[in-house]
């Protein structure tokens, strides 16, 4: 009986000393995304800013044609959320594109034959982020680039978004002036108009 006492003893202080680090663990992953959304935010806005335009170009060369961009070194084939969303269906169609092609290597949708200026007073002058990697849940971030050309009224703020722990967005792809970073997404607005 006294074994038996002295097991579940040794197995109470074990929970009591593992369960503080699940809960940190969580801290850390957001504290994470969050620098990550941050520092995603900061590359968008100096490319915007070197380039003349946000990075919106597809495959053909033309600008002002993508809407949203995913972090990761290839696109998902199937939804990498727990749920549903407009993002997914932009970014599953040829509205979609990676990150890493517009800010890391000026590869828009993947291919080199159509790519930003590299000479020029609007010169691609990247890396713009060292990488642009999945968010601490492993699944990729989201920015909404529709909104640097889009004049629509649900088009008016673009953020960067982590899905945050449950693996869902929660933030509207009609980023109206009104609209904030819902439940527990992380996010950081990047601009307005």
């Amino acid at each position: 009986m006294l074994e038996v006492v002295m097991v579940i003893a040794l197995l109470a202080m074990l929970a009591g000393i593992l369960a503080p680090r699940g809960k940190d663990l969580e801290a850390a992953r957001i504290a994470r995304a969050t620098t990550d959304v941050q520092s995603l935010a900061q590359a968008l806005l100096t490319f915007e800013s070197t380039v003349g335009t946000w990075p919106t170009m597809d495959a053909s060369g033309r600008v002002d044609r993508l809407r949203v961009l995913l972090s990761g070194a290839r696109m998902p084939t199937t939804n990498p959320w727990t749920a549903g969303h407009q993002f997914w269906s932009w970014a599953a169609g040829s509205t979609g594109d990676l990150l890493q092609n517009h800010l890391v290597t000026n590869t828009p949708r993947g291919q080199a034959a159509q790519r930003y200026a590299t000479t020029g007073s609007t010169a691609w002058s990247g890396s713009y982020v060292a990488h642009c990697s999945l968010d601490p849940w492993d699944r990729p971030y989201v920015a909404n680039v529709l909104v640097g050309y889009s004049t629509g009224v649900n088009d008016c703020r673009m953020f960067v978004l982590s899905a945050g722990p449950d693996g869902r967005i929660q933030t509207a792809a009609t980023a109206r002036a009104t609209a904030t970073v819902a439940g527990d997404d992380i996010g950081c607005l990047v601009w307005e108009r």
